[in-house]
Formats: C-alpha cells, sequence, structure tokens
C-alpha cells in the first residue's frame, strides 16, 4: 500500500511539528529510500547507560537523565494524536537510548510511558537491549498486552566477554539476554531479535565472524525465535571516535556516504549478512535485512519489520514530494 494521501501526509508532518514527547521516527539520515513502514517514537531518557562503543546515542549524551517535562508532554502529544488521527501508527519504543537501562528501576519513566501510550490506543513495538525487565512484576501487564511487540537485541554470543566488548559495553550478556527471551516465549510472546549491527573486521576492530553469526542463529532457533532482522553498521560523525576513527578509512574506500551515513558497498553488505540469511533458512526463520534491503534484491524468502496489524506505508512516502524535512 503506498501513502498517495496528500492529506494523510499533511496531517502526519503536522502533528510532528507540533510534538516533543511522540516524535516521528526520522529516515533522512538514512537516504530517501527506507524500506520501513511509517513509525513514531518515544525516548523516555537522555543518553544511554550501557554505552556500546558503536552508539553516537551515549556518546552525544555522555550524562544519563531523564528529559525535563516528559510526562506533561507526553499526555499532551497522546490527545493530540487523537486529535490528528495519527494514534493508529505504531510506537518504537525507544530508537535511540534504551527504556529498560539501570536508571529505569528507580525513575520508572518508560513503565508510565508505556502504560500511558496503550490507554491512548497506540500499538507499541518495545526495542532494548534489557529484556528482563518485561519478566518484573511491575511490567507484567505490559508483557501480557496484545498491542505490545517485542525485538531484542544480541549481536553476538560473546556479548558479555572481553571477545565481545566491540559489541556490548555495559549491557547485558547474550547468556542473560537468551534467558530472558526464552521465559518471554514460553510465556506466550513472541519475540523478534534484532542482530544489529554487524560490524567489519578491519585493524583492531573485530566484529562478528560467520561462524558467531550462524551459532547466534542456532541458538535462538533453540528458544523458539521465528524472526531475525538484521543489518550492517553505519558510519557517522556522531559515533564514538575510536571505532569511527578506526573504520572510516575502510568505509569511505569500499563504501559511499548515503544521507548523513557512510553504508558499505552492496557486495560486501551481502557477504557481512549472508551467514544469517543462510542460517535462517537452515533453521526456519523469518530474515528481514532492514536497510540492506537492496543487498539481497532476487532472494525469495526476505521478510519485512512489519508487525501485526501495523500500517503497511512506508516512510519514504512521507518524504515523497514533501520538502520539509522531519527533524
Amino acid at each position: 500500500m503506498v501513502l498517495n494521501d496528500q492529506n494523510e501526509i499533511e496531517k502526519i508532518l503536522d502533528f510532528e511539528k507540533r510534538s516533543w514527547a511522540i516524535k516521528l521516527v526520522s529516515i533522512e539520515r538514512w537516504g530517501e529510500k527506507s524500506p520501513c513502514p511509517i513509525r513514531f517514537t518515544v525516548n523516555p531518557y537522555q543518553g544511554c547507560e550501557f554505552k556500546c562503543p558503536y552508539c553516537y546515542t551515549w556518546y552525544s549524551d555522555k550524562k544519563v537523565s531523564t528529559r525535563v517535562g516528559f510526562r506533561d508532554a507526553l499526555k499532551h502529544d497522546i490527545e493530540r494524536a487523537k486529535r490528528f488521527g495519527v494514534n493508529s501508527y505504531l510506537i518504537e519504543f525507544s530508537a535511540s537510548t534504551d527504556p529498560f537501562q539501570y536508571i529505569e528501576k528507580e525513575k520508572k519513566e518508560s513503565l508510565y510511558a508505556l502504560k500511558e501510550l496503550l490507554q491512548g490506543g497506540f500499538k507499541i513495538l518495545i526495542v532494548t537491549k534489557n529484556p528482563s525487565f518485561l519478566l518484573l512484576k511491575d511490567y507484567s501487564e505490559i508483557l501480557n498486552n496484545k498491542n505490545v511487540f517485542i525485538d531484542v537485541t544480541i549481536t553476538s554470543l560473546k556479548e558479555g566477554t572481553p571477545a565481545g566488548r566491540v559489541l556490548n559495553n555495559n549491557g547485558s550478556s547474550a547468556k542473560d539476554k537468551i534467558r530472558a527471551v526464552k521465559k518471554i516465549i514460553e510465556n506466550g510472546k513472541d519475540v523478534r531479535i534484532r542482530i544489529d549491527p554487524v560490524i567489519p573486521s578491519f585493524k583492531t576492530i573485530r566484529g562478528q565472524t560467520p561462524e558467531d553469526l550462524k551459532d547466534l542463529v542456532e541458538e535462538l532457533s533453540k528458544i523458539g525465535v521465528k524472526t531475525i532482522i538484521t543489518k550492517t553498521l553505519r558510519l557517522n560523525a556522531w559515533m564514538p571516535d575510536p571505532i569511527k576513527n578506526i573504520l572510516l578509512k575502510f568505509y569511505k574506500e569500499n563504501g559511499c556516504l548515503v544521507g548523513s551515513n557512510y553504508i558499505l558497498s552492496r557486495e560486501l553488505r551481502r557477504k557481512m549478512l549472508e551467514p544469517i540469511y543462510s542460517a535462517c533458512q537452515k533453521f526456519g526463520l523469518s530474515f528481514c535485512p532492514c536497510y540492506d534491503l537492496d543487498a539481497f534484491s532476487g532472494k525469495r524468502k526476505i521478510s519485512f519489520c512489519d508487525v501485526q496489524q501495523e500500517t503497511l506505508k512506508r516512510m519514504s512516502d512521507v518524504y515523497k514530494d514533501n520538502a520539509r524535512v522531519v527533524e
């Protein structure tokens, strides 16, 4: 379905202009040919305590904090979304910071926001590297809600070990994540896994090997995971210097600038993700290459990241023929 109703586009962009806590997921920095469905996002915190070595979020906001006025602004935006008729779109929670980092134990901004958004009629896709929070008593209502969907990021079985340090710094280990995901699935909730990002090995940077990726998919298939979403690392100016400075030369020589990100060539990206694709075929899992969809053109068994009953309208439709840029 193509979003060809100009009034709908204007409605989305007008809401975006007036909102503060609920924002349209931006694709501008990824290039305008995004395969992503139209989504809004809510980020309850500034910064991130997990400090993944490849992530710009904590590097630009080194101090983790709540957002001043967040709760009031969220309530106002929910009511505004109802008036604008955009509360039928999915909320990605969160697109930048992790909603279940350690500060959540005290502040519970994510718990508050999730309850308010669900009461406001939104469907929610939780994206986290700390799924164990969803097993806590306070979050059981969220976990059991039919309008809540869950994506968990696990980049390698080496997360939480010295060999996996470039993939995960202060976050949960892969072992702890898999244990929590298994319990969530046993409770009747589907969990998709994001192997994101897949990082190339260059000089002192050691990304995932093909064996790492195959082993991870096999382990995930054993606990009932049905869908893998993945993409290769993009490089931009806001990323931590240690990884950016080492990889920049490699990306310039083997890729190009798209939006505000350097991406690797189609051939390299396909080569990096092929072990995941092959393992998904072997173990019967759906495979979604996200922004690297172009690297798998011609492949029949490719999935998209849409969740159940989500709009099939694409973010690229919002940008098409519209001069305004979403922040």
